[in-house]
């Protein structure tokens, strides 16, 4: 999955969110995904995650995943910024 400098990667659907977010991670960290050190059912709810993103009033979802701040905007993009936690 091909992200920017700024670490943004564009899907535009819902399709697939629970598993490209930690390909995303995985790309990032120059590892493969079944390397991460959580999974992403360990962080949240995946269907969860999709029902709030299908929610017109949301903007933007951000949660912390595998020493990442996790970005989901509203047109699906997903963008990445490392923690420093």
């Amino acid at each position: 999955m091909a992200t920017d400098d700024k670490g943004a990667s564009s899907h535009g659907d819902l399709t697939g969110l629970d598993s490209k977010i930690p390909i995303a991670v995985a790309d990032a960290k120059g590892v493969p995904v079944d390397e991460l050190d959580e999974t992403l059912y360990d962080t949240l709810d995946p269907n969860a995650l999709v029902s709030l993103a299908e929610s017109s009033g949301i903007r933007r979802i951000v949660f912390d995943f595998c020493g990442y701040v996790v970005t989901i905007q509203n047109d699906m993009t997903i963008e990445l910024e490392e923690s420093t936690e």
